[in-house]
């Protein structure tokens, strides 16, 4: 569904042979990236935690826009990462976010295409 619907595999190409993305590749590389993230959360440190992905960490953030098929296709279900993390900002889902989710800010603030209304906010800041 995803591969039939997306501008994503239609127009990004990636090697070898210049190929277009599949959904395949998405997924190994989600995977590759989740357990790269996991790691890391579980290094000590000192500080603010500040995580950025394209992806969204949940579901539970990103609006109605995407219920169904397509859901996965632009959002994560990472509930145990979201609770190691102080904020996290992505992308992708084209609609403003600014909220919390298990003691983690969730921000996304997308400019869009530009017939989109995503409420992009050009002064908007984050104080970490």
């Amino acid at each position: 569904m995803a591969w039939e619907r997306m501008n994503d595999f239609n127009y990004i190409r990636i090697e070898p042979g210049y190929r277009r993305l599949r959904p395949a590749d998405l997924i190994t590389r989600n995977h590759i990236a989740k357990n790269w993230l996991t790691e890391e959360l579980c290094k000590p440190f000192n500080g603010k935690t500040v995580v950025v992905t394209h992806h969204s960490p949940s579901s539970m953030v990103i609006g109605g826009k995407h219920d169904g098929h397509l859901n996965a296709a632009y959002t994560n279900d990472w509930p145990e990462l979201i609770e190691k993390v102080d904020l996290w900002v992505f992308g992708h889902t084209h609609e403003f976010v600014d909220t919390e989710l298990a003691g983690c800010r969730i921000v996304s603030n997308p400019r869009g295409y530009p017939s989109e209304s995503t409420g992009f906010d050009p002064f908007y800041e984050i104080e970490i």
